[in-house]
């Protein structure tokens, strides 16, 4: 016997829609559901912030071609 807590979707004409993980074996199980009277709110959250960071080469002359980078032999 296994317990999983996760979220449900019930659809306006009484059906269920969950996710299972991959590990359960497909076939008739028998299961037993608890309904939580409460809805669950969504919380939207904020967009993350990240600070300007400047990219730029060490030296403009490097170009990084694979002839500059590798010698005859590819190493």
């Amino acid at each position: 016997m296994r317990t999983i807590e996760t979220n449900a979707i019930v659809t306006e004409d009484g059906n269920l829609i969950v996710a299972l993980p991959k590990n359960i074996v497909p076939g008739e199980h028998r299961v037993v559901i608890t309904i939580d009277e409460q809805l669950l709110v969504k919380v939207s959250k904020p967009p993350l912030k990240f600070r300007d960071y400047q990219v730029a080469l060490i030296d403009p002359s490097f170009t990084f071609r694979r002839e500059d980078l590798y010698d005859d032999s590819g190493n």
